[in-house]
């Protein structure tokens, strides 16, 4: 989604707020451990073609501390993009 094309339907039709929804100023609650919420500051993406949503978290204390906190995903081979819905759906 940060290079402006979808990673779910594959168009060129993303669009990016900094640091928020509502103009820039939302703060993201994120779980980041046992009993721990913090706010921090995130990217939000949308494709305004099939409505496919990603959000990225931008502190680095706060990515620290999800990496110390949060179970491991194991990769897994990469799938291609899924066709565009067709219009009305």
């Amino acid at each position: 989604m940060r290079s402006g094309i979808c990673t779910k339907c594959g168009q060129a039709s993303v669009v990016r707020r900094v640091g928020g929804l509502r103009d820039g100023a939302v703060d993201i609650v994120a779980w980041v451990g046992f009993a721990t919420w913090r706010k921090t500051r995130a990217t939000h993406y949308v494709c305004t073609g099939c409505g496919f949503f990603e959000v990225y978290l931008t502190k680095p204390e706060t990515l620290a501390a999800v990496a110390r906190a949060w179970e491991s995903c194991p990769p897994r081979p990469s799938t291609p993009p899924r066709p565009p819905h067709p219009p009305g759906r």
